[in-house]
């Protein structure tokens, strides 16, 4: 008598975490998605931050030559 109900309690609690896991892939695939579009807008504007760099020090670079293009001149 007391196999069965560990039998029937075990088969419960299978049953319930189950349930549980069907319950954590639903929310999760929304979640991850979500968390997939942040890092790729945070890895766009790491990009932006790094390509203005890049632009403002090759201006400077224009600028510099340029100035001392003329004094040698």
């Amino acid at each position: 008598m007391i196999c069965g109900n560990a039998i029937t309690t075990t088969g419960t609690l299978y049953i319930a975490i189950d349930q549980v896991k069907g319950h954590r892939l639903t929310l999760a695939t929304p979640t991850s998605l979500l968390e997939i579009a942040v890092n790729n807008l945070d890895s766009t504007a790491v990009n932006s931050y790094a390509s203005r760099g890049r632009i403002l020090g090759a201006d400077y670079d224009i600028k510099t030559t340029e100035l001392i293009s003329t004094r040698v001149i």
